[in-house]
């Protein structure tokens, strides 16, 4: 891969087949690019997907409902882990970073999301990559990509 004249590469090179999700229905966050990741697994995807199932006050409120057992906040978070998981295996199987780091609003309940994810995704990589995958909460928590674009800005 090049970026900006320069050529990087994945830590293994894996010769597989690709893997993709082949689902046809999905609950959207509607206010965000169909089929874009965010619209899927995003702090506002997870809200987004509450407020259709009748839990309003957005992730916060579906994070809360889940830890209070309530099965559709759970399947909701569930999808969004699904989601999420499948696209960093995709990634992992492409370009294979070291390191995943992730925030925002989907890890305001990292409790919630980390764990579940990270056995996900060892179930969508390749045998040789399930240990490799390194999935880490950013620094900053939800707080990251504010700071970020301040830096861009």
């Amino acid at each position: 891969m090049s970026l900006t004249g320069r050529y990087f590469k994945g830590q293994m090179v894996c010769r597989r087949g690709w893997q993709y999700d082949c689902r046809t229905e999905w609950t959207e966050a509607p206010f965000i690019n169909s089929g874009a990741l965010k619209s899927l697994a995003s702090g506002t995807a997870i809200g987004a997907a509450g407020e259709s199932k009748g839990i309003p006050g957005g992730s916060e409120a579906v994070f809360n409902e889940a830890r209070n057992r309530n099965e559709a906040a759970q399947v909701i978070i569930d999808e969004a882990v699904d989601y999420l998981a499948m696209a960093i295996a995709n990634l992992t199987h492409a370009i294979n970073p070291e390191v995943f780091v992730l925030g925002e609003g989907v890890m305001s309940a990292e409790e919630q999301i980390l764990h579940p994810l990270r056995a996900k995704v060892k179930e969508y990589v390749y045998p040789e990559l399930k240990e490799l995958v390194q999935i880490v909460p950013a620094m900053l928590g939800c707080k990251s990509g504010v700071i970020g674009a301040g830096f861009i800005g």
